[in-house]
């Protein structure tokens, strides 16, 4: 039993050493993959000919995406399974021709996480991603106060 000890409490080290390593590594990655493809996306739906071409310019995680609410948000926009949006994003020429996403789902709100998404024309859009008790998807939102609401859910773009 006296064996025992020094192992259990090497084995207790090595386990705090790697959960602080995980916490560290998840604070300090960029926003996911799905952020930049959705905000990407929109960005062709602005402009499909790509003339006078609109950047993403910065994005910055929301500290308090709980602020976030469903009046918050004027209009949504991907192709999720799961939730109904206002507009698709396949392309800009379904999304005319189709309107609303096909999921049957409304947006569950607030956002368990949240992107401030900062685009060259100045304007200001949001990504969240959305969770309900099965399904979860990101979407992305224009707000029709964008500034007050950035700065309402913590982002910090200046």
């Amino acid at each position: 039993m006296l064996r025992s000890r020094p192992l259990i409490l090497v084995v207790f080290a090595l386990a705090i050493v790697l959960v602080a390593l995980v916490v560290v590594g998840e604070s300090r990655a960029g926003p996911p993959d799905a952020v930049y493809s959705e905000a990407t996306l929109y960005i062709s739906y602005l402009s499909p000919s790509g003339q006078g071409r609109v950047t993403i310019e910065r994005i910055v995680r929301a500290s308090q995406p709980w602020n976030f609410v469903r009046e918050t948000s004027k209009a949504t926009f991907a192709d999720s399974v799961y939730y109904e949006t206002t507009y698709g994003l396949a392309s800009p020429a379904q999304a005319q021709a189709y309107g609303a996403s096909r999921g049957g789902r409304a947006v569950p709100f607030p956002p368990l996480n949240l992107w401030c998404v900062q685009l060259s024309n100045g304007s200001i859009i949001f990504v969240g991603e959305h969770h309900d008790m099965y399904n979860a998807d990101y979407i992305l939102h224009e707000a029709a106060d964008a500034e007050a609401a950035a700065a309402n859910v913590g982002c910090n773009l200046r």
